[in-house]
């Protein structure tokens, strides 16, 4: 993992654990799961400049720290717009999908009450942290 990535990923699971959103249990899951990785190359923000639900592409290769930055906030990151079918532009107008919020994900494996032993069928496309 480059320097900035684990940076920001060390700076989010820091304002996890402080702000009390980040169990003990789940915290080395957290240190050793990247989410960058588990984030599609394209993602989408709401346009600062746009009343309403434009939403604008962040492609990683165009804007690796922006996409990054995105990537490791404590919020959720859209990850398909329109159901997968943005305008001509590339923009979007819906989510329709997005990897969950960190502290919302922190909070439904504290939830889980998930013991060593246990099985656990995990369903969906999130964040990585859920299989770690």
């Amino acid at each position: 993992m480059n320097n900035e990535a684990e940076a920001l990923r060390r700076a989010m699971i820091a304002g996890l654990v402080e702000r009390g959103e980040l169990s003990a249990t789940w915290h080395r899951a957290f240190e050793q799961v990247p989410r960058h990785w588990f984030i599609p190359e394209r993602v989408w923000v709401h346009d600062p400049e746009v009343e309403g639900p434009d939403l604008l592409p962040v492609n990683r290769a165009d804007d690796p720290e922006g996409w990054l930055e995105l990537a490791y906030a404590n919020a959720p990151v859209n990850t398909q717009v329109d159901d997968g079918r943005p305008d001509c532009s590339g923009r979007g107008r819906e989510v329709s999908s997005s990897a969950s919020q960190p502290a919302v994900v922190a909070e439904m494996l504290s939830a889980l009450q998930v013991e060593p032993g246990m099985r656990v069928l995990e369903i969906g496309t999130g964040t990585g942290w859920n299989t770690g």
